[in-house]
């Protein structure tokens, strides 16, 4: 019976980011963790061409809530490659190049690629 007990409190000592990265992680080899748009307007809006709908620019702010569960994410996974998706002109490039930059030297350049889609 305490086995259990001390199972169960290990269990809700971990935080919601580490139970919610543990449903994510389907490899130890590869993880993918997609920025998508955070345009909420146009996402989902008829009669809107592809350009628009992910013409989203994230703030530095907007990437740094991402390095928790990159973080957390990269314990868990030998590589973990982050794509933007915000297609429009180069703010994907931008963004990768900025999280890259936010990321601690030896991760980015051995745990975490940050690469930009077209």
């Amino acid at each position: 019976m305490a086995a259990r007990a001390g199972k169960r409190d290990r269990r809700a000592a971990r935080t919601s980011e580490q139970r919610a990265a543990d449903r994510q992680v389907s490899s130890p080899d590869l993880a993918v963790i997609r920025f998508h748009s955070r345009r909420a307007k146009t996402l989902e809006a008829k009669g809107i061409p592809v350009v628009e709908r992910f013409r989203y620019l994230y703030s530095r702010e907007a990437l740094a809530e991402g390095l928790p569960k990159i973080h957390t994410v990269a314990e868990r996974s030998r590589e973990v490659h982050v794509p933007m998706n915000n297609c429009y002109a180069n703010y994907g490039a931008t963004n990768a190049r900025e999280l890259a930059a936010t990321l601690k030297p030896e991760e980015s350049s051995n745990r975490c690629n940050s690469n930009a889609t077209e």
